[in-house]
């Protein structure tokens, strides 16, 4: 296909996936005093929320949101921050969230990634 008929083909849109929420249950994150509230996020989400061992990045909860794109990365989340990220995956990553809380220096990148399970299960291994 040339530049020219390109250009003039009707485009289609493919499917957005939809957002996932990646939290890690590391023991700091675990043991940090607003995990309950991001916890409370992952069991809104139902089953597509994933847990994942410690990221590295051990600084208060950390979450990822999975997706589109490379994974994004969040630390030091505070009660305003998850409500900020609840509303992100309700409207479904309609507005980028929590600028000043991205560890940029992490996106796209996964420790452990075959250990990664549903959250919530109790770390029961199938």
């Amino acid at each position: 296909m040339t530049p020219a008929e390109h250009h003039g083909a009707p485009s289609v849109a493919q499917p957005r996936r939809p957002l996932t929420l990646v939290v890690c249950v590391g023991g700091d994150c675990r043991r940090a005093d607003r995990f309950p509230l991001v916890a409370a996020l992952a069991a809104e989400q139902g089953p597509g929320c994933r847990a994942v061992v410690c990221q590295g990045i051990c600084d208060g909860p950390v979450v990822g949101l999975a997706g589109r794109g490379p994974t994004r990365w969040y630390a030091r989340l505070s009660a305003a921050d998850v409500r900020r990220m609840r509303e992100v995956l309700r409207t479904d990553g309609a507005r980028r969230p929590l600028r000043r809380r991205e560890r940029r220096g992490r996106r796209g990148k996964l420790r452990k990634p075959e250990r990664m399970r549903p959250f919530g299960d109790g770390g029961r291994r199938r």
